[in-house]
């Protein structure tokens, strides 16, 4: 009977230890996932805070340059006005000037070639225009436009298309195939019409032809729509 009875108290001693590992290891398993979770809303909580941080600067940033835009745009109208309301700007309407999107053309009555040409433009004070298409302009631009007519594109010795500014070609208006006369020494760019359609085409830069020159109001170019 001693024997059993010491034999049930181990049992007893047996199943409370067994009770008190597994309820241990419960314990640690959620002490851990508890200690993980509040490192991650510490992280969650560093990482909305620096968001926060971000986002301020992002919207004073965006403030001054709204400012900035405002003003620019404030200083061009106003700069606008005085150039459409000085006297300068009705000499220029007395002397054969067209006034078209913050630029003022003069087209030719008499032809020259392409250089003569630019250098009539250059003594008026301005220069052989950037026109990238024509299609686009006003049709009451285009009308006074001859059917050929000197551009300021011009085929330089580094083997590529250039405006007379320097500024390289990114955006071309040619007629179907055109240019195609590069190495009959067409290097330069005229303005053509070609039945219904008007577009660029490359020719020698001794033919004499009318030319356009450009003026512009506002030192800015405005760039319009590709053709397809």
């Amino acid at each position: 009977r001693p024997a059993a009875v010491c034999l049930g108290f181990l049992c007893l001693l047996l199943v409370a230890g067994l009770i008190t590992r597994t309820y241990l290891c419960e314990y640690y398993f959620l002490h851990t996932r508890y200690n993980n979770l509040v490192e991650e809303k510490d992280q969650l909580q560093t990482r909305y805070n620096n968001l926060v941080e971000e986002k301020d600067q992002l919207q004073t940033r965006y403030n001054n340059l709204k400012d900035q835009l405002q003003t620019t745009y404030n200083n061009l109208l106003q700069k606008n006005h005085s150039w459409s309301s000085s006297p300068k700007t009705d000499d220029h309407f007395q002397k054969g000037w067209v006034h078209f999107n913050h630029s003022f053309y003069y087209i030719s009555s008499v032809k020259k070639n392409w250089n003569e040409s630019r250098n009539d433009c250059l003594q008026r004070g301005a220069d052989i225009a950037f026109l990238l298409i024509t299609d686009f302009l006003c049709k009451s631009f285009t009308e006074r436009l001859p059917d050929r007519i000197w551009i300021g594109l011009k085929y330089n010795e580094s083997t590529e298309w250039k405006w007379v500014d320097e500024t390289p070609l990114t955006q071309c208006y040619w007629l179907h195939g055109e240019p195609n006369g590069v190495e009959k020494d067409e290097h330069c760019v005229e303005i053509k019409r070609n039945n219904a359609d008007k577009g660029w085409n490359d020719a020698p830069c001794t033919v004499t032809k009318t030319w356009i020159c450009e003026k512009k109001v506002l030192k800015c170019r405005w760039f319009l729509p590709q053709r397809q």
